[in-house]
């Protein structure tokens, strides 16, 4: 478990390069995904980016190593 843990950690600035390009080649690929993303909205905060980044921050705040 912690020689998998330490492959995932060595790779991090792979993974989110990764996520940035995935991210840019959607919005480049998929027009209609602005529009989409902000149709989802309550009272000017975006839903999807909102659960995302709960869904990020739920380790921290429950504190698991």
């Amino acid at each position: 478990m912690l020689a998998s843990l330490r492959l995932l950690d060595g790779l991090l600035p792979l993974w989110i390069l990764l996520a940035m390009a995935s991210g840019l080649l959607l919005g480049r690929l998929v027009p209609g995904i602005q529009a989409a993303l902000t149709a989802v909205q309550v009272d000017h905060t975006s839903l999807p980016i909102a659960i995302v980044l709960l869904l990020m921050m739920y380790p921290v705040l429950a504190k698991v190593r």
